[in-house]
């Protein structure tokens, strides 16, 4: 019900003010590390489509670092795909997923220094990205869309130059099993997840409960249950009238 007219945020109930005259507007937040984050977008967007058929919605899918980001990080999405195509290297890959590893496991370490740099580089640029689609809610599904993003915008807020006065942030966490600490920041207004095991991560994180959902991971409308049910009894109806007609 973030989405409705009647919800500006999930915690707040002040008016709209200018922004009850045009639709709703969804910024999601994305880095094209993998094709999946981009994907389980695209399937929140499916969903979300579905449940306000009336188009009083739009959506923004941003891969922030790339197209908002300050040299290097515009670099990083591409950096990622570099290390993950070594991986299978037959003379590299042992380096390559060194790398990746040394890097998952040592970046936690590391996170409020990165946070205060990426916020000295970024934060002007990440503020601009804001203004521009000025949104009704943020949602993030990608581990380095959390904290700097969050930041800026709670500032922007305090400074009163969105049209919303409480924007709505959450995060759809897409690993299944094993997720980095930097999904996981206990100021957002909702953490999605979509196992047990990461539930309890989120907990260790400092996510009250409250603003924990299990609900497993997005998937796009060709799997839904409800359509493979519908195409399969529409392709038995065929085969049936076919049938009939010999």
């Amino acid at each position: 019900h973030v989405l409705s007219p009647s919800g500006p945020s999930v915690r707040s109930k002040e008016p709209l003010g200018k922004c009850e005259d045009r639709p709703l507007r969804c910024l999601m937040l994305i880095s094209d590390t993998g094709g999946g984050h981009r994907a389980s977008a695209n399937a929140l967007k499916e969903a979300m489509e579905v449940l306000r058929p009336d188009g009083k919605v739009e959506f923004s899918i941003t891969d922030i670092w790339t197209e908002y980001g300050v040299w290097p990080s515009t670099r990083m999405a591409r950096q990622y795909q570099l290390v993950a195509r070594l991986c299978g290297h037959p003379q590299l890959g042992f380096f390559a997923r060194m790398l990746w590893r040394l890097t998952f496991f040592v970046s936690p370490l590391a996170e409020v220094p990165w946070s205060e740099y990426s916020h000295l580089i970024n934060g002007r640029k990440f503020r601009k990205c804001l203004r521009e689609y000025d949104p009704d809610i943020v949602v993030s599904l990608h581990p380095l869309t959390q904290h700097l993003p969050l930041r800026v915008l709670r500032r922007m807020e305090r400074q009163r130059v969105l049209s919303r006065p409480r924007v709505p942030f959450c995060t759809v966490v897409t690993d299944l099993a094993t997720a980095h600490p930097a999904w996981f920041h206990s100021r957002v207004d909702a953490t999605f997840v979509p196992s047990d095991r990461l539930f309890n991560h989120a907990r260790r994180r400092g996510i009250p409960a409250e603003r924990l959902r299990l609900h497993g991971l997005p998937t796009r409308k060709a799997f839904w249950r409800g359509e493979r049910d519908a195409k399969h009894r529409k392709a038995s109806e065929a085969e049936t009238k076919a049938l009939n007609l010999k």
